[in-house]
């Protein structure tokens, strides 16, 4: 699995929808505990298996309607499904919330379903109670989502609302290899001997190159 996004900026936002092709297996589910179901969905989920895990989620939630643990499950599953689910997402997981599931990866997949719903101008508050409340945030079920990916989306999304020197005050709580650069001095905007025209340019290159670190 690859970090959740690129940069949008470079190109295109890939987001990890892959899902197995096999179909759920759902053996003897009715007769499933909630806590069995819940086991046997977060172990598909952990294995990239999102259909499956949601379905999971799912018979969890009938046995138990306001299970928070079942509609986070179900909301991660769907948010990882991609663009057709994130607003379905939202709502799972806003339950969830409700419901008295983690505040931490309740806030983490609203953000992220924001973020690529391109809801940029609520990103940045969201982001910025998350990363008080949750300093060093790391997601159980999958570690590569962590808090750097918040900050990363901020950055992201200040830039494409034009606060570009926002966005280059929130990339520097993400890295120091840049510090050299300073948004009122064109001299200083060049990086791996390449030489940017603009600030906007240069901040673009780096929050590219900041993203790629978030690859595995």
């Amino acid at each position: 699995m690859k970090r959740l996004f690129y940069i949008l900026i470079a190109g295109i936002l890939s987001f990890h929808c892959g899902s197995s092709p096999t179909e759920p297996d759902n053996s003897g589910g009715s007769g499933s505990s909630v806590d069995e179901l819940l086991s046997s969905g977060w172990n598909e989920f952990e294995n990239y298996k999102y259909d499956n895990a949601k379905s999971y989620f799912d018979q969890a939630l009938v046995k138990e309607p306001s299970n928070g643990n079942a509609n986070l499950g179900k909301g991660w599953s769907l948010l990882m499904k991609g663009s057709n689910h994130y607003q379905l997402a939202i709502t799972a997981l806003e339950n969830a919330m409700t419901d008295a599931a983690p505040e931490s990866d309740c806030r983490a997949g609203i953000i992220l379903a924001k973020f690529n719903q391109e809801r940029y101008d609520e990103i940045t508050p969201l982001v910025d109670y998350f990363v008080k409340t949750f300093p060093k945030y790391v997601f159980d079920y999958d570690t590569n989502i962590d808090w750097r990916d918040m900050l990363l989306m901020k950055a992201q999304a200040q830039y494409f609302t034009r606060q570009y020197k926002s966005s280059w005050t929130t990339v520097q709580k993400l890295t120091s290899d840049f510090n050299y650069i300073d948004p009122d001095a064109s001299a200083t905007w060049i990086i791996e001997n390449q030489t940017f025209f603009s600030f906007e340019a240069v901040l673009s290159r780096i929050i590219y190159i900041v993203s790629e670190t978030y690859k595995y």
